[in-house]
């Protein structure tokens, strides 16, 4: 068997039993959950590889106020093992005007993929703004980590 699959599924059977990595997306138990409505949504498209330490490149559109606005991501992490794309659907709040949107995150991802999976991940950006998000996943990784990311305005 794959040692990278060995390592994926050992090591999300340990963060099942961690509350930390099982409710990042959990509003009613994040004590950053905001306490407003959702401000906008995104969609986003992932590749991500893994080996203890991550990468990740992509795209996305933010849904703000009836408009799309275009969007690249970029993000270095650690933990996980595997490579992965990821088709995100999320929702946005602490949104008060466009610009607060593009700049540096911190973020945790919890999931496996086995072919095809769910990965979870919540972001918190410089400017206040809290991004959930939930995604189908396709490949053979172990997502649990903590991210940095970068997001540009195109």
């Amino acid at each position: 068997m794959n040692l990278n699959l060995i390592l994926a599924l050992g090591a999300t059977i340990v963060c099942l039993g961690l509350s930390s990595c099982t409710t990042i997306t959990n509003y009613a138990t994040d004590p950053d959950a905001p306490k407003s409505r959702k401000s906008a949504t995104v969609t986003i498209e992932t590749k991500q590889a893994a080996h203890w330490a991550s990468g990740t490149n992509g795209s996305g559109k933010l849904r703000y106020r009836g408009r799309n606005y275009p969007f690249t991501v970029s993000a270095v992490g650690v933990g996980g093992n595997g490579v992965q794309s990821v088709d995100y659907k999320g929702d946005v709040y602490n949104l008060r005007r466009l610009s607060d949107f593009a700049g540096h995150y911190n973020g945790v991802r919890s999931g496996v993929t086995v072919g095809n999976g769910v990965v979870k991940a919540r972001l918190k950006g410089d400017n206040g703004v809290i991004i959930y998000l939930i995604g189908e996943s396709e490949g053979i990784a172990n997502a649990n980590g903590a991210d940095s990311f970068v997001i540009k305005m195109e």
